[in-house]
């Protein structure tokens, strides 16, 4: 086949000689039928565009015939899904001209500022802007845990939710609601109310849910409370805090308490009424509409001079999680000043000290004039409570000194120290005594000798107050450990009555009880555990009374630990355990009184002087046996 002739069949044409093709399109290839004739003699590419495309169009319909009678299941399943997505398409058109969740609104207004105890109102708009009606609708508010709402009719409560049901609201409809109540809680805090309308479109299934919310400042408290304190002191003055506090609402606020927070430099005296918990927190519980109430502290407050020493004191009660809410709080300044006289004291040589009953105390007071000018007439004076100490045994060192009872003051004047008539600059010197600890002290807890030392001069100005400035220095002597240990051996004992031979005999065994006593009359003891020791020839038993007790007893050392744990103070709390000791006598015992205690120690923590206790008993032998056992003879090893 030549090029010409593939070429003509190529493009379906037949070539006249004449340098020109005739277009076939005539499916019987027939160049005299209508469709040839009309094509003949036209110049190639001289024909119209879709007599030049028709051939395609007849392949993809060729095609198309052969893909459908191929996959005729394919097909219908495409069309069928497309007229669905269509039909989809228009109906969330038409559902979101009709309804939209969105267009159901509600909107609460009212103050954004208010006082406790006032009465206030809230309104809550609500609004269905949908062409559909809504059924089953109702709107509730979450209300604060500090409002208190009125009841009103219509409206439900539980817990703090209210509700107001509605019904059904036609498209277009709107509305408003009424609620009121009153706040109750701490100055300063946001509060929010939240708002949800609850419905179900009339026609449509599933219900809806929209939301809001409002926010509102409690500005003022019904529970109020007030400070007064010192507007200036001298490092080392004492200073008093008196705190005010009452309900100005019109009902009753429960679980109250009382806080305080000291500045650096304050030490705690004393307090009235006494602290629920430390030295700082004072529990109220309920307090009335009217009512209220009062707490007097004092103490000593040093620092550096024109320094603000800052106290706080806060009323609220304590919340679930700990925390406190403070229902009001007030806040107040102490400047430090100077004075020209100075003062300072030590007990037995310490500014920090704990004493046990019987101990002698040694205060040394020391005492200067810092300023630029001599002072006259100048008097140190000593207060300190006496009740914890026997002045009677009351001493004064070569400087003198007079003490008044009625008023457990201590004065030197310049009949003692003729040096204080006439102060001068840059000059001071000091002053001893000392006194006993009452050894009768016998309950108790966080028992304090308080002593206050002060120096004053009528030269020495006021300050800008109406207090005059005065040196002073103040010190806690802190008593604890009021705790002993007793131990005691019996044969014929109640409990664990004694066994075998009296007198003892070589190579027989004797039981005998040993009771070890402790006693607490002062502060709480921590870690508290008797040390025994058993000397050679006894052992413990294992058996002992209370059986609950802990002891544990190495035979090899002769070591036995009775582990008490915690003894609670204040009163004569004692603990007792009886163990069972037996004794062997070896013959170099006999005629002889054998221990059977070598020594016990008690050991533990004052939880108030936060100083160790250590006391230690003495050895006890077949001589000290209590009733049975005890008479001449019978305390001697036989052979």
């Amino acid at each position: 086949m030549g090029l010409q002739e593939l070429n003509e069949q190529v493009n379906r044409a037949d070539f006249d000689g004449s340098g020109q093709f005739r277009t076939q399109y005539d499916p019987k290839g027939d160049s005299g039928s209508e469709g040839g004739a009309a094509a003949a003699g036209v110049p190639f590419g001289a024909a119209a565009w879709n007599e030049m495309q028709r051939p395609v169009r007849d392949g993809f319909r060729r095609s198309m015939r052969k893909f459908v009678s191929r996959h005729p299941v394919g097909v219908s399943v495409g069309i069928v899904a497309f007229l669905v997505a269509v039909a989809v398409l228009n109906f969330v058109y038409f559902r979101s001209a009709l309804f939209s969740e969105d267009r159901v609104k509600t909107e609460i207004t009212g103050p954004t500022d208010v006082a406790s105890a006032e009465s206030v109102t809230y309104t809550i708009h609500w609004s269905n802007d949908n062409i559909l009606s809504v059924r089953d609708f109702q709107v509730a508010v979450s209300v604060p845990q500090e409002f208190r709402p009125d009841a009103l009719p219509g409206m439900t409560v539980s817990g703090n939710t209210l509700t107001f049901p509605i019904g059904e609201a036609k498209g277009g409809a709107t509305g408003d609601l009424r609620f009121s109540g009153k706040f109750y809680g701490s100055r300063g805090l946001l509060t929010y109310f939240q708002t949800s309308a609850r419905f179900t479109p009339a026609g449509l299934s599933g219900a809806y849910e929209t939301s809001a919310r409002f926010g509102t400042t409690i500005v003022s408290s019904p529970i109020s409370i007030e400070m007064v304190s010192p507007r200036e002191a001298s490092s080392g003055n004492q200073a008093d805090y008196v705190v005010s506090y009452r309900n100005e609402g019109d009902i009753a606020i429960q679980n109250l308490t009382v806080k305080l927070t000291y500045p650096d430099g304050f030490g705690f005296d004393q307090a009235v009424p006494k602290p629920s918990e430390g030295n700082a927190s004072w529990r109220i519980g309920a307090l009335a509409p009217g009512s209220g109430g009062e707490v007097r502290v004092s103490g000593i407050l040093r620092g550096d001079e024109n320094q603000a020493k800052t106290v706080i004191a806060e009323i609220g009660s304590v919340q679930g999680d700990g925390t406190f809410l403070a229902y009001d709080r007030k806040e107040q300044q102490t400047r430090i000043v100077a004075s020209p006289l100075s003062i300072t004291q030590t007990v037995n040589g310490r500014q920090e000290y704990a004493a046990t009953p019987g101990e002698r105390l040694n205060y040394k007071i020391d005492y200067a004039n810092r300023g630029n000018i001599g002072l006259r007439d100048v008097i140190i004076t000593m207060e300190v409570n006496a009740n914890l100490l026997d002045v009677t045994q009351l001493s004064f060192g070569t400087g003198g000194g007079s003490y008044d009872v009625q008023r457990g003051v201590i004065t030197w004047r310049a009949s003692d120290i003729p040096g204080l008539s006439r102060l001068e600059p840059h000059q001071g010197g000091s002053v001893v005594f000392s006194v006993p600890v009452r050894k009768d002290i016998d309950s108790g807890k966080g028992l304090v000798v308080r002593s206050v030392a002060k120096i004053d001069s009528p030269d020495v100005p006021f300050s800008s107050g109406s207090s005059k400035v005065v040196a002073s220095d103040a010190i806690d002597v802190r008593i604890g450990a009021g705790a002993a240990i007793e131990a005691s051996v019996y044969y014929a004992d109640a409990v664990l009555p004694g066994s075998g031979p009296i007198p003892p005999r070589v190579g027989q065994e004797t039981s005998y009880a040993l009771h070890l006593r402790v006693t607490n009359l002062l502060n709480d003891l921590s870690g508290v555990r008797v040390t025994a020791t058993i000397p050679n020839g006894v052992r413990y038993a294992g058996v002992k009374s209370p059986d609950s007790e802990t002891v544990t007893y190495n035979e090899r050392t002769g070591q036995l630990v009775w582990d008490i744990g915690t003894m609670i103070g204040g009163g004569k709390s004692v603990r007792e355990l009886i163990l069972r000791m037996s004794l062997v006598p070896g013959p170099n015992l006999v005629n002889m009184q054998p221990a059977i205690l070598q020594d016990a120690v008690l050991e533990g923590t004052d939880s108030f002087t936060k100083k160790s206790v250590s006391i230690r008993t003495g050895f006890r032998t077949t001589k000290t046996v209590e009733g049975a056992g005890s008479q001449s003879g019978e305390d001697t090893v036989a052979p």
